[in-house]
């Protein structure tokens, strides 16, 4: 039986690499998981494909924007889910 796991993030191929050594490698390889990896950037807005926004309210930085997140999510909704925050 295998486990498939969905990995949300901008950045895929900063993952792609670690995922292939140590534990993580050998389960990949015997086939007891599989890691699919979502690009909310797919589902972003116009040329450069924008994920991100002013902050409601004015302030330093950028946010996520909720349309691609929802969008990258939405297919995901029967799996179980793990948000991360800023802190971690």
């Amino acid at each position: 039986m295998s486990v498939k796991f969905h990995l949300v993030t901008l950045f895929p191929e900063f993952f792609e690499s670690p995922m292939e050594v140590s534990l993580v490698g050998k389960a990949i390889d015997e086939g007891t998981i599989e890691i699919e990896f979502h690009n909310p950037r797919s589902h972003g807005a116009g040329v450069h494909r924008q994920v991100d926004d002013a902050p409601f309210g004015g302030g330093a930085g950028m946010v996520m924007a909720p349309g691609p997140l929802a969008e990258t999510l939405d297919p995901l909704a029967t799996t179980y889910r793990v948000l991360l925050t800023p802190s971690g």
